[in-house]
């Protein structure tokens, strides 16, 4: 065995794995324990012994190797974050193409037709699924599968699968379609029309076309999906004010708490359930901020997680500016859709038990409640006080909005 030129240690070899040297000039079989006999002085050996061949690595071994594992990579990156908006390209399966065929015959001259006609392109169908709840698997590129082309003695190609793709309740695909249930399911492209074979062409002054067609080529088109989260009740409130410590006591939801703004920088659902078998959903979405509407702090784009809801939540945190908060959060909303501060409204006094002076928690509270005219419950999410009650509230103003929903409609 040769050793590499590039190597100059002094090393001891043995037919272990085959590795490229640095060099990338030659083969080496690599050992590296120590000889014995010497502590750290690897000796250059000639075997005589009767090695297997070494066979180099390919360079598609390389490249396949090399490309799995950054596809491995880049499908947990994208699944890491939360999307709510994507814009891909769209193109339906391709239909399989007619052949041109003829059956044997004993005589001169061509036998009768007998080209199949191809199969079907593949659709692509969109259900809705309660169990997804984010549009981050979505590809860029969403393609149906080609129609097998047609055969000969007659026989026809086999339509293709449709591809089909869930995306959570409450997406919206291309502002036409709304997918509100689970189980809702939409075609989004049609599969291409199959090509058909001379055999279908085959008529009284031609009994042996020489003619077939090619399977049609769907359009393809941008689409865009936008997922509103479909919830009973929207928690809306300034950074840090403690809406995710709410989601967290009344729910079985986990989100992130922290003493810090925008700790929450996804939306999060979660389900009030009461021992009779009922309940109500409510969204939670990160903070505004003052001009969120010119994109200060996350903007508007998660309001869109709320403004479903039948009812609206104003989170205020006791501590901080009161009047000055439910004024910034009204306004907001009115910017980004008007007349969204007319739903059925609620607001949640939380932290009251920041104060060390009750009569000054008291004046604060006092404040808040001569500032508007909605009703006003003072919690503290984070000690557990007067959570019931604002659970009882909120179921109220839920069955009510129901009830008026089904009498408009």
């Amino acid at each position: 065995m040769i050793a590499c030129p590039s190597l100059r240690r002094a090393a001891a070899w043995r037919p272990l794995h085959p590795i490229l040297c640095c060099s990338s000039r030659c083969l080496a079989v690599c050992s590296r324990t120590h000889a014995s006999g010497s502590p750290d002085p690897l000796r250059v050996v000639q075997s005589k012994e009767t090695l297997p061949p070494v066979v180099p690595p390919t360079l598609a071994g390389v490249l396949a190797t090399k490309t799995s594992k950054s596809h491995t990579v880049r499908t947990e990156s994208r699944n890491e974050y939360f999307q709510d908006f994507r814009r891909i390209i769209v193109k339906g399966g391709q239909g399989g193409s007619g052949v041109i065929s003829y059956l044997p015959t004993q005589l001169r001259g061509l036998g009768p037709a007998a080209g199949g006609n191809g199969g079907r392109g593949g659709r692509i169908e969109v259900i809705a699924d309660p169990a997804v709840a984010s549009l981050s698997h979505l590809p860029k590129h969403l393609l149906g599968e080609r129609g097998e082309d047609g055969r000969s003695k007659e026989q026809h190609g086999r339509d293709a699968p449709p591809t089909t793709v869930r995306v959570p309740v409450g997406t919206v695909i291309r502002a036409i379609w709304e997918l509100m249930e689970p189980g809702q399911k939409i075609i989004l492209s049609p599969g291409g029309i199959a090509g058909r074979g001379n055999m279908h062409f085959v008529s009284h002054e031609m009994s042996s076309p020489q003619v077939a067609c090619h399977g049609e080529l769907p359009l393809t088109m941008y689409v865009t999906f936008e997922l509103k989260s479909v919830a009973d009740v929207g928690l809306v409130g300034l950074p840090n004010a403690g809406k995710s410590t709410v989601l967290s006591a009344v729910t079985r939801a986990h989100p992130k708490i922290a003493p810090y703004p925008f700790t929450t920088l996804n939306p999060y659902i979660g389900t009030v359930r009461f021992p009779d078998g009922s309940g109500f959903t409510i969204a939670d979405i990160p903070g505004l901020v003052a001009g969120a509407a010119e994109d200060k702090g996350l903007g508007h784009r998660f309001l869109r997680h709320v403004v479903r809801s039948n009812v609206l939540v104003y989170m205020i945190d006791l501590a901080r500016g009161v009047p000055e908060g439910l004024r910034i959060l009204q306004d907001e909303l009115e910017l980004y859709q008007q007349g969204f501060t007319r739903k059925p409204s609620i607001v949640i006094a939380n932290k009251c038990d920041a104060f060390s002076d009750p009569v000054v928690g008291a004046a604060v509270l006092q404040r808040l409640v001569d500032s508007t005219s909605l009703p006003v419950i003072p919690i503290s999410a984070k000690e557990g006080q007067n959570v019931t009650t604002m659970v009882a509230m909120l179921r109220q103003f839920v069955e009510d909005a129901a009830i008026a929903r089904e009498r408009s409609a």
